[in-house]
């Protein structure tokens, strides 16, 4: 962000110091406070989503929180919890993310078809391509203050055009596409629970229609596998969509690592995955989305970790889910239980 950084004058002249000499140990309560009898540990449940009294947002996001565990599902979508603003240097992941997605809608709505991306010369695409990332960086930079400053936006600018410019040779190896759908929004019910989503995407091959969803980090397809899917997400607007589709796939825009990566019912895109069975599949996806949209509607709000992962990332929960203390929790709990049953 074209700034130096170095230590303040305040403390850049004071040695340092051990981490133990300036915090020794120490009880953390006085022993007076440390009284069992005084503490009551009670186990109970959420209760029952009610779309009349609770206004929910995460779309997808919900699903995919309520399979890595459902606890932190609970807190985030139905009490709000949100991790505190860190600085950043630069853009973020997200933003990063967020940036490619416009910039490749506005490349297709206005080529539509594999066919007439072909019939370009590669002066005019780089020229398209240098065109519509700049103007999607100075429509950023407003939001993103960093993107004013000219040299870090000449840097995002370099790196965006080499990006785009080879996702698009790989886009060019495909049989012929037409892209009949961008930024299409959707929407699914699970009883009370309505989901609102955004599919990045829809191909059409050979008259059978494909989900592309762009992704700037590592994902894989084997995320949508299992009774319990990691990441539901596209299996979801699979489900969504009014009409059948024959696959689904993220396209991997990593430097150095593009790919497609998913599963359809034939070699409709060259390197993705051919289902074995393609309606057992589909009707796989839809016997576990709705396992995971039922336990969030009845309030299923287990501390139970199910992809460590994805847990990890969500950290900022920990002093709310207590995750750390389980186990001494469930102790405590046991021996409650067993005191009980002596009495009796």
């Amino acid at each position: 962000n074209e700034s130096t950084l170095e230590a303040s004058p305040l403390i850049k002249d004071i040695p340092p110091v051990e981490l133990d000499k300036l915090v020794p140990a120490h009880n953390q309560l006085a022993p007076w406070l440390i009284q069992d009898y005084q503490c009551n540990l009670i186990v109970d449940t959420a209760p029952p989503f009610n779309a009349q009294v609770e206004s929910i947002r995460g779309g997808s996001g919900i699903l995919k929180n309520q399979s890595t565990c459902p606890f932190n599902a609970f807190a985030i979508h139905r009490l709000g919890a949100e991790p505190l603003k860190e600085p950043l240097l630069g853009l973020s992941p997200m933003v990063r993310g967020n940036l490619v997605h416009e910039i490749l809608y506005r490349l297709w709505k206005g080529w539509k078809t594999s066919q007439q991306l072909s019939q370009l010369s590669a002066a005019e695409i780089s020229d398209e391509v240098d065109r519509q990332v700049d103007a999607v960086l100075t429509e950023q930079g407003p939001k993103n203050p960093v993107l004013l400053g000219i040299r870090y936006k000449q840097l995002e600018h370099q790196r965006l055009v080499k990006l785009i410019l080879q996702w698009l040779e790989l886009e060019k190896t495909r049989p012929s596409f037409n892209v009949i759908a961008t930024e299409q929004r959707a929407s699914i019910s699970f009883g009370q629970l309505k989901l609102s989503l955004q599919i990045d995407r829809i191909d059409s091959i050979d008259g059978k229609q494909v989900i592309i969803d762009y992704k700037t980090g590592n994902v894989s397809a084997n995320d949508w596998l299992g009774e319990r899917p990691k990441d539901p997400q596209l299996p979801l607007y699979l489900l969504a969509n009014p009409t059948p589709l024959a696959g689904c796939t993220f396209a991997q825009l990593k430097s150095n690592n593009l790919k497609f990566n998913g599963l359809s019912e034939s070699q409709l895109i060259p390197d993705i995955r051919v289902s074995d069975n393609w309606s057992l599949q589909v009707q796989e996806w839809q016997s576990a989305i709705h396992n995971l949209a039922s336990e969030f509607i009845q309030g299923n709000s287990q501390l139970r970790v199910y992809n460590k992962t994805a847990f990890a990332y969500q950290n900022y929960l920990l002093p709310l889910n207590r995750w750390h203390e389980y186990e001494a929790i469930r102790t405590q709990l046991k021996s409650s239980d067993r005191q009980l049953e002596g009495r009796n």
